[in-house]
C-alpha cells in the first residue's frame, strides 16, 4: 500500500537544505519512491514524498537520511506517515522537476 510521508524541520533553512542534498544525493533513487516535494515556509522546511511502502521508507531513512542528517549534526525524526489515499499526476510531470541548487561558498 502506498504512504505519504511528512517531514517538518525547523531547523532546515534552504541552504541547509543545499549542504544535507551534498550528503545524501537522490541519485540513485531510492527503490520505492514514487515522489518528493520540498519547499519553505516560516516555520521551515516542510516535505512530503510518496512511496511504494513504509518499508521501503525506513529502509531509505536507515540507510541514507538519518546518517546524512547525523554528518551535519542535524536531528533526526521519523516523518508522520499516512496510508495514501489517491494520487494523481500529469503524464508530463518530470518537466516540472527542480534541481537543487548548490550551496553558497563560504
Amino acid at each position: 500500500m502506498p504512504i505519504m510521508a511528512i517531514y517538518r524541520a525547523s531547523e532546515m533553512d534552504p541552504e541547509t537544505f543545499k549542504r544535507y542534498r551534498l550528503e545524501v544525493p537522490i541519485d540513485p533513487i531510492p527503490d520505492g519512491a514514487i515522489s518528493h516535494h520540498v519547499a519553505f515556509d516560516a516555520q521551515g522546511l516542510f516535505c512530503v514524498d510518496v512511496w511504494e511502502s513504509e518499508e521501503q521508507l525506513d529502509v531509505f531513512m536507515k540507510d541514507r537520511v538519518n546518517p546524512g542528517l547525523e554528518r551535519l549534526g542535524l536531528p533526526t525524526r521519523p516523518p508522520e506517515v499516512l496510508e495514501l489515499h489517491a494520487l494523481w499526476t500529469a503524464g508530463d510531470a518530470e518537466r516540472h522537476n527542480v534541481a537543487t541548487p548548490p550551496p553558497a561558498t563560504a
